[in-house]
């Protein structure tokens, strides 16, 4: 791997981290609780907040955390390429 792919998935952890604490925020729940607290909170939003069914509930939340790996390894991967390649 090159250093521009790691840099992306330290990005992409360093989101995924920030999305947990912003739902868990205010949990009683133990730290290696949190990352299952947090995606079932979300699932929770969609199933009884928005109506949808059980399913299309946990798919929809699990397609919410996969954006936000897949956003933050982009905006790392765009960054190092930006910073380092583009001299």
């Amino acid at each position: 791997m090159n250093k521009a792919v790691i840099f992306g998935m330290f990005t992409a952890l360093l989101g995924l981290m920030w999305m947990i604490s912003v739902l868990v925020a205010g949990s009683n729940a133990s730290v290696i609780e949190l990352p299952y607290e947090a995606f079932q909170g979300l699932a929770f939003f969609f199933v009884w907040g928005l109506g949808f069914p059980i399913v299309l509930g946990i798919a929809v939340a699990g397609l919410c955390i996969a954006a936000v790996l897949l956003f933050g390894f982009t905006v790392g991967y765009q960054l190092w390429c930006w910073v380092f390649y583009n001299h």
